[in-house]
């Protein structure tokens, strides 16, 4: 859900030369977000 949000504001509809390259980035981007959240959910799960 953030990867599309940042691939969506970055490109803006628009698709670049340089697009390419910022996906890669992006993927990576996505993953560690979704990794970061699955981490707090846990840790927050297991407080309570």
């Amino acid at each position: 859900m953030a990867g599309v949000t940042l691939a969506g504001a970055s490109g803006g509809g628009k698709e670049p030369p340089h697009d390419r390259a910022y996906y890669p980035a992006m993927v990576l981007v996505a993953m560690g977000a979704f990794a970061a959240v699955l981490l707090f959910v846990s840790i927050e799960g297991r407080k309570n």
